[in-house]
């Protein structure tokens, strides 16, 4: 069956906090790999960025992102 209107809304604010939640732990690794410079950091930080890229390419995926 086919998702409703509001199933399709509820999904996009649900990825839209994932995303905001992966951006606040990219930052927080962020600041700490430059305070410590222990790759373990970076490593995260990279993760993130992976999850974040795919999900907002799902967000998005029939919208053009703005400049």
């Amino acid at each position: 069956p086919a998702i409703t209107e509001g199933e399709r809304r509820k999904n996009m604010e649900e990825k839209k906090q994932l995303i905001d939640g992966l951006l606040d732990l990219y930052n927080d690794y962020q600041i700490l790999f430059t305070l410590f410079g222990d790759e373990d950091y970076k490593h995260v930080m990279s993760v993130a960025m992976v999850k974040i890229k795919k999900t907002a390419s799902e967000l998005y995926s029939n919208k053009k992102l703005a400049n």
